[in-house]
């Protein structure tokens, strides 16, 4: 069995996000710059009412997560997603949370656009951003500094009437 399902993140799944969030390849793939304690993780939820903290699960597995951060204002969403566990890159686990998320976001909860950002040189999601059907929209240059090195992100983003004319 091979299911994937999404759903808000509960206390018991704070420990792996931690872990994730302090592993130095999604630090650097995620632009983190800096260790994340459970406290601190704990106190960025509380001041953030409008982010919504989703596991990703594998047979029930909690293998990452997604950030959902809304804009009520302008009907959209800024998406972040990664995928912790390592032995779970690579199956189209995160291509099936993306689609369940879209659906969430264009669907159930009624938006307009989704938009996210992604450094140039992570090849992989670039590659399911496009292939969900995410439009490119710019280079935010030298916009990060990790290590002392300035990297570019690529900005992508889609609206519900792109979304709906997939599925």
């Amino acid at each position: 069995m091979n299911e994937v399902s999404i759903r808000k993140q509960e206390p018991s799944q704070y420990k792996n996000t931690i872990n994730w969030l302090n592993n130095e390849k999604i630090q650097r793939s995620f632009g983190l710059t800096r260790e994340v304690n459970l406290v601190e993780h704990i106190n960025w939820l509380g001041k953030h009412p409008n982010i919504e903290f989703l596991s990703i699960l594998h047979n029930d597995y909690h293998v990452g997560n997604i950030v959902l951060d809304f804009n009520e204002r302008h009907d959209s969403v800024f998406l972040q997603i990664y995928i912790g566990d390592t032995s779970c890159r690579g199956k189209g686990i995160g291509a099936n949370a993306m689609n369940i998320a879209l659906d969430y976001i264009f669907v159930e909860k009624q938006k307009h656009r989704v938009h996210l950002k992604v450094f140039e040189d992570n090849f992989p999601a670039i590659k399911l951003y496009e292939k969900l059907g995410f439009i490119k929209e710019g280079i935010e240059r030298d916009s990060h500094k990790m290590d002392g090195v300035f990297r570019n992100q690529l900005l992508y983003s889609m609206l519900s009437k792109e979304w709906k004319g997939i599925h």
